[in-house]
């Protein structure tokens, strides 16, 4: 049971920096990095909240 949630820990670990990655790509092409961050940014900030479930960190109160 132990080894399933770290596994699981860092499963969502290698896909964090993966989308990170990808953001951080994008802007390795002139002109294309700022449009397509319009895109990437809030589909990984949404891949994100969908992988970490809970509100902790979610909104403010």
């Amino acid at each position: 049971m132990m080894s399933i949630e770290k596994d699981d820990k860092y499963k969502k670990l290698l896909l964090g920096l993966l989308f990170d990655a990808v953001g951080l790509l994008s802007f390795t092409i002139p002109l294309v990095g700022e449009f397509s961050d319009i895109v990437w940014a809030p589909l990984a900030a949404w891949l994100m909240t969908r992988m970490y479930k809970g509100k902790i960190g979610q909104e403010l109160e």
